[in-house]
């Protein structure tokens, strides 16, 4: 990506809330939200609230990829009981050996 077409990207994205500057104080409206909370929040508190959300971000991880691996077994099974060539009989014939000679 060189300098000029990011230029021409950057054109092409619309104005939002995050990239409207306030003008008297020369700064977005999320970051003055942070900034105000910075300035009156106990920094035990704030470090307990990181926690909680990294605790929470991974339980929400840890019970989807249980949840996929539960659903991926569901249609491992489900798809191979169907295609079975032993339960549709397409698979080979193979005819029983005789024991004994006579």
């Amino acid at each position: 990506v060189t300098a000029g077409s990011r230029g021409r990207m950057a054109s092409r994205v619309p104005r939002s809330t995050f990239r409207s500057i306030h003008s008297s104080v020369s700064m977005s409206f999320p970051t003055s939200i942070v900034a105000t909370f910075a300035a009156f929040a106990n920094i035990a508190e704030v470090v307990d609230l990181t926690n909680i959300g990294t605790l929470f971000a991974f339980v929400l991880v840890s019970v989807g990829v249980i949840f996929l691996l539960a659903v991926g077994l569901v249609f491992y099974f489900v798809y191979g009981f169907r295609h079975s060539a032993l339960r549709t009989g397409k698979g080979p014939h193979i005819e029983p050996v005789k024991r004994g000679g006579h």
